[in-house]
């Protein structure tokens, strides 16, 4: 792992050369037009930087391109599905994981979260579909916020492992199992699923999104999973080990909840991987507007992050590496 990882951040350097080597000439010619630091900033920040972090990636993805399987585990788990006004998607989500092919037993317990709509009744309308293999719990939580619920959630896990689905992602068949393959055979505390856009025809937005979570975010992921690093386990679609979570404390009431509870995960040297073979489809804003605000929740959780866990108290080098990385991106 070690070997690999320095073998990219040297392909990254190579890149970073050759780009340099093109990038003083020219910058030395529009020097006479505008300051030289401007210009280098300019440089760095679209060009120089990204140009070495994209290569450097690529390369160890390249490096890591064979996925890994693991055997099927049928341990009991716990799913938790927390629901703010969800009335329009939480029968499709529910009914996704009832369809799990998975070994062991699921404990769905879906956490309404003061709605004032009728996700109750969708919720309830559900109990009689579950099966053998999967049971439904409904409780409420009056206390706002995604966090509390969670928190409330949590203390009802009796399970060494569970798993935290969003009221408007819907898991494909094998999903649950895969996670949970590979959460137990790694050891890992926490594993990211990957995620794909459930409605990348609705609008532009949408498709904009469908490309980011492809070509991007899956791609991250991938990067920083290969080195037990991921950043991010999403609550949109995560397992995580039970007592590793309740020893924090579980989720702090904030904006970026899973981002900080990766961090400091990530903080006590515990492994934060990412499963491909996980699939979950999430719905994404469809307009600009609706875009921006949560780009911008995923900015401030991610300076939350940073905020209560610094790059340089992070356990391993690979954590600190990525979260230098995180931090370079902002400071331009």
């Amino acid at each position: 792992m070690k070997f690999k990882f320095i073998l990219s951040i040297c392909f990254g350097g190579l890149w970073l050369a050759v780009s340099l080597f093109f990038a003083i000439g020219w910058a030395q010619e529009v020097s006479y037009f505008l300051p030289g630091i401007y210009v280098w900033w300019v440089i760095i920040g679209i060009a120089l930087l990204p140009g070495f972090l994209m290569s450097a990636m690529f390369f160890s993805n390249l490096l890591h391109w064979q996925l890994k399987r693991y055997p099927d585990i049928a341990e009991d788990t716990t799913i938790l599905m927390c629901a703010h006004n969800e009335e329009k998607n939480i029968a499709r989500s529910i009914q996704a994981i009832l369809n799990q092919q998975y070994a062991g037993h699921i404990r769905l317990i879906v956490i309404d979260n003061g709605s004032n709509d009728h996700t109750k009744q969708q919720i309830m309308n559900m109990h009689t579909s579950a099966l053998a293999n999967c049971s439904i719990e409904y409780v409420y939580c009056d206390q706002p916020g995604k966090a509390h619920a969670l928190n409330y959630g949590l203390a009802m896990i009796h399970t060494p492992y569970f798993i935290t689905v969003d009221a408007d992602t819907y898991l494909q068949k094998q999903a649950v199992q895969r996670i949970m393959n590979h959460i137990v055979s790694c050891e890992s505390v926490c594993v990211a699923g990957n995620l794909f856009v459930q409605n990348p025809k609705a609008s532009l937005a949408a498709r904009m999104q469908n490309y980011d979570y492809l070509l991007s975010i899956a791609a991250v992921k991938r990067f920083q999973g290969s080195y037990q690093s991921t950043l991010v386990a999403q609550g949109a679609f995560s397992a995580y080990q039970t007592e590793a979570v309740q020893q924090i404390g579980g989720w702090k009431d904030v904006m970026g909840e899973d981002i900080v509870l990766t961090y400091q995960l990530l903080r006590q040297k515990l492994p934060s991987t990412y499963e491909p073979g996980a699939v979950g489809y999430t719905t994404v804003p469809e307009t600009f507007n609706g875009l921006y605000n949560q780009r911008k929740r995923w900015a401030i959780g991610m300076l939350e992050g940073l905020s209560s866990v610094p790059p340089w108290k992070q356990g391993t080098g690979y954590s600190r590496y990525f979260t230098f990385v995180n931090l370079s991106i902002y400071l331009p």
